[in-house]
């Protein structure tokens, strides 16, 4: 049943879609039952986070973002990055499911323009395969000798461009190519995303927003969604001929699920212009993003970082999903999380850090990152 579990969440995308393309859902105007477009949009796996810190401060991220995950949260980010740098980000999804999100970055310098690459990747792992005249593969039943089993995959792979414009503000943009679905049934993305940071100078406060995933549509094509067909039957009078069919299903075209993101993050503690008070030792920061999403309904998420001495660091946040199916309990989208920043000689640094998210009825979500900078 967990295999069956696991592909329905690496299908949500096609699953919600197909049954919102039901004229009778989509004309459905009862004032009693909520708007909801999710599920409706192609590449959902694009609005699974990354980056154990930014999970860890419930995906308050977009003004706060430095990091290899800026790639990911606001490209302007990595403008703030000195030199070159590689990460990765490894996550098992909800508890013992086999499904794994990897994300892997790289920025380098050139001049005061920073250059990035990224690879985003959602991997369902291997499901039994199923089909009409064999339903039960999964549960036991004869598997098919040619497919035995099938693996969903969603990828995304990214070139980034960020510059700072002043000494306080920064711009970044980025183009991506999106695919997803399995062999034989796949739909393909093209995407841009934008991003800005502005450090005001006040009270510590900095701005951050990004649009992303804004592209264009694509549909699911592929052998799986074709079917020759004989109408012939040669042991009947009524059809004394032969005729081969071609057919295609037909799949509507999905867009991508774009984004809005704004953010506020302010240093109570630490920095020279920090709310509260400077400190060279202690660092105390809080930030608060506003997610507008075409294809959810608008959530908020809230998190606070403290740090030693750039070294060693603890967060927690929360985030509010403001879905109507869901249990509205406070743990559910609460995290925590830890890192440690260790230098390595005058100019590397390594990085580790750790985030849990509870998810509720989906259990947990653990995530690692690794990042190194030179």
């Amino acid at each position: 049943m967990k295999r069956v579990l696991a592909l329905t969440l690496a299908l949500v995308a096609t699953a919600g879609t197909l049954e919102a393309q039901q004229d009778n859902q989509l004309t459905n105007d009862d004032p009693s039952l909520p708007t909801t477009r999710v599920g409706t949009r192609g590449a959902a796996f694009l609005n699974l986070p990354v980056g154990a810190r930014a999970q860890s401060l419930g995906g308050a991220y977009t003004a706060m973002a430095n990091d290899i995950s800026s790639l990911y949260w606001n490209t302007a980010g990595i403008a703030q990055i000195d030199g070159f740098a590689v990460g990765a980000t490894s996550a098992r999804l909800f508890d013992d499911l086999d499904i794994n999100h990897l994300f892997v970055g790289a920025v380098m310098p050139m001049g005061l323009t920073r250059l990035g690459i990224s690879v985003n990747v959602l991997s369902s792992g291997e499901i039994p395969w199923q089909s009409e005249t064999n339903p039960n593969a999964s549960f036991g039943g004869e598997q098919d000798p040619l497919r035995t089993a099938f693996e969903w995959q969603g990828m995304a792979v990214g070139l980034h461009l960020a510059r700072p414009i002043t000494d306080r503000l920064a711009f970044g943009g980025a183009v991506k190519y999106v695919t997803e679905g399995i062999s034989g049934a796949e739909a393909n993305y093209v995407g841009v995303d934008l991003g800005t940071t502005f450090r005001t100078g006040l009270y510590g406060i900095t701005l951050g927003a990004s649009l992303q995933n804004l592209g264009r549509s694509g549909n699911f094509e592929g052998t799986l969604l074709s079917q020759r067909i004989d109408t012939g039957q040669p042991e009947s009078n009524l059809a004394p001929f032969t005729r081969v069919l071609e057919i295609d299903a037909g799949t509507n075209s999905l867009e991508m699920p774009t984004v809005f993101r704004f953010s506020i993050m302010a240093d109570l503690i630490g920095d020279a212009t920090a709310m509260i008070a400077p400190n060279p030792d202690n660092a105390l920061r809080v930030v608060w993003d506003l997610n507008d999403a075409i294809d959810t309904d608008l959530q908020t998420a809230l998190g606070l970082e403290y740090g030693f001495r750039e070294l060693a660091f603890v967060r927690a946040g929360k985030r509010w999903f403001n879905e109507a199916q869901i249990d509205h309990s406070f743990s559910r989208g609460a995290s925590i999380g830890a890192g440690v920043n260790i230098p390595l000689g005058d100019v590397t640094r390594f990085r580790l850090d750790y985030a849990y998210t509870d998810m509720g009825d989906l259990q947990n979500v653990q995530v690692f990152t690794l990042d190194f900078m030179f």
